[in-house]
């Protein structure tokens, strides 16, 4: 796919990462060069407060920089949930209950007086990685995101794929256990109930409570829990039980990963999120189980990597994506 944009104009493009506790927002160059960024609280109970909010810190923003609002030719939206794209509406999203059936994309566009595209939060981290970041010399790409659950984005021939219902990328929901773990999307056996960061703790707590034998057992017994942070620190410094823990994550997204490659058959995979902290060790063995598990009767050509845009991802994703919508040529 083409990834060059027409450089002749002095057009602006605005990033909105719509999250539940702070919307963030960036002005982008068509170049993709951050001009500003700003970080407002969310109303979680008053979507239009949020978004006129959002449009005068923008206008704000301008104005400080000697631009104007007429300079904008079009802005993104990142918000996690389900989402209608093609209505720029919020189908659900559990951070923001009260904007489910709120067209957001459409009344942002008739405040700025500009196109303006919503999509799902995964989604414009992983069209940011694909146009500026990690896998910007490739095609066919995912991103995974690890955190708090496992989310992604899904790009073939330079095309996010959405599928039929908006849903094609909710990767995290793969079965990788039938009959496993609950879930909380009410299945059994996802992933991401085994192995996100809250799922990589949550095993380790049930087992710490049993009695399991740990270095983390004082931290255990004096707060109550232990962070996926912890389990991973203590896994590199030698502790078995953390290793053993750490071990299962690694081995159900390498799994997780043999099947992305069987459904999309991507050049990249990416990793972003608060787990990818835990570094090459953990790339490593998501590559030892992804090989192991791999079919042997083809040639696999696949490189797992971290992220690039870390932070400022869902901005400059959904600056990227409203300029290659709008303005691509």
């Amino acid at each position: 796919m083409q990834k060059n944009i027409n450089t002749d104009t002095k057009d602006l493009f605005v990033g909105i990462d719509l999250g539940g506790t702070f919307v963030k927002i960036g002005c982008f160059s068509e170049k993709m060069e951050m001009l500003s960024k700003i970080s407002i609280p969310t109303d979680n109970d008053r979507p239009k407060a949020t978004m006129n909010s959002v449009v005068n810190a923008l206008g704000s923003l301008l104005s400080q920089a000697g631009l104007r609002m007429e300079d904008i030719k079009a802005a993104g939206i990142g918000c996690p949930g389900v989402l209608d794209t093609k209505k720029g509406m919020i189908i659900t999203s559990p951070n923001l209950p009260v904007y489910k059936g709120f067209s957001i994309s459409r009344y942002v566009s008739e405040k700025i007086n500009a196109p303006c595209i919503l999509e799902n939060d995964a989604n414009v981290a992983g069209w940011g990685e694909y146009v500026l970041g990690a896998a910007e010399d490739v095609d066919d790409m995912v991103l995974l995101t690890l955190g708090t659950g496992i989310g992604g984005a899904v790009i073939t021939d330079g095309k996010l794929i959405h599928g039929a219902g908006n849903s094609a990328s909710e990767l995290g929901h793969i079965i990788i256990y039938p009959e496993g773990r609950e879930c909380g999307c009410t299945q059994r056996g996802c992933a991401e109930t085994y192995a996100s960061a809250s799922a990589t703790a949550k095993r380790a707590n049930e087992m710490l409570a049993e009695g399991a034998a740990s270095s983390l057992q004082d931290i255990f017994i004096e707060r109550g829990d232990v962070s996926c942070k912890e389990v991973y620190e203590h896994a590199s410094q030698g502790d078995r039980f953390a290793y053993e823990i750490t071990e299962l994550t690694a081995k159900v997204i390498g799994l997780l990963c043999v099947n992305i490659f069987s459904y999309s058959n991507p050049d990249k995979i990416v990793f972003s999120g608060g787990m990818i902290a835990a570094g090459q060790a953990l790339l490593d063995r998501i590559s030892f189980y992804f090989n192991k598990f791999i079919r042997k009767d083809i040639d696999v050509k696949i490189e797992f990597c971290f992220a690039n845009l870390r932070e400022d991802s869902g901005i400059i994703g959904s600056a990227a994506l409203a300029r290659d919508t709008f303005c691509l040529v």
